[in-house]
């Protein structure tokens, strides 16, 4: 939560933000980010490898946790450094 102090001119107040909410993804939406099908998904959020919220018989995803199952399950490059160099 973000708290932001508010002068007033009789009495110092503190007003308390809520937190913003998070983008929620559809299956579907997820699907496209990562071009594969829906059924990948689904795979995905039953295995338990990618967060949900559910209400009632509706998934959906929060973008926040979705971008951070992308960042930890992406695999990096080649080195930026070739063979032959040291440093």
């Amino acid at each position: 939560m973000t708290k932001k102090k508010v002068k007033s001119a009789s009495a110092k107040t503190e007003v308390v933000e809520p937190p913003k909410a998070d983008v929620m993804l559809k299956a579907k939406e997820a699907a496209q980010i990562l071009s594969c099908s829906v059924v990948t998904i689904q795979r995905l959020i039953d295995s338990g490898q990618v967060p949900h919220v559910r209400v009632g018989n509706i998934q959906r995803i929060p973008q926040s946790s979705f971008m951070k199952f992308i960042s930890d399950n992406t695999r990096g490059g080649r080195d930026t450094q070739t063979r032959g160099e040291q440093s």
